[in-house]
């Protein structure tokens, strides 16, 4: 797809968004200013994203950052928890596989809706 084309994407995504979050939210009393610091955030940052090709850096690097973030915690999981931090089907490095579906097992005995034990 042509850059045009990711633009009229994410122009239309915004309003896709506003409507599911009118939708879903509340009927009461609207806060105009609400709205208005929102909608300015988001073509801000829109506008930002798209006409300076720094910013893309930037984000970029934040991206980056925020991923490295969240491996080195799901490292720290691991070794804190061991197979307990991996997801079904993953196993750890020297082959231990996940311990996951025990836990799944413990909610289907335990929250069976026809027999409650608690």
């Amino acid at each position: 797809m042509e850059d045009f084309t990711y633009r009229l994407i994410s122009f239309g995504g915004f309003f896709v968004l506003s409507g599911i979050a009118w939708l879903t939210g509340s009927r009461n009393k609207i806060k105009i200013e609400t709205i208005r610091g929102s909608l300015l955030l988001a073509w801000a940052l829109g506008a930002l994203t798209f006409w300076f090709a720094e910013s893309r850096v930037a984000l970029q690097w934040v991206n980056d950052f925020l991923i490295a973030l969240l491996s080195a915690s799901h490292k720290g999981a691991i070794f804190l928890f061991g197979p307990l931090a991996l997801g079904p089907g993953q196993a750890l490095s020297d082959g231990t596989p996940s311990i996951g579906f025990v836990l799944a097992s413990f909610r289907d005995i335990f929250f069976r809706p026809s027999w409650r034990i608690v």
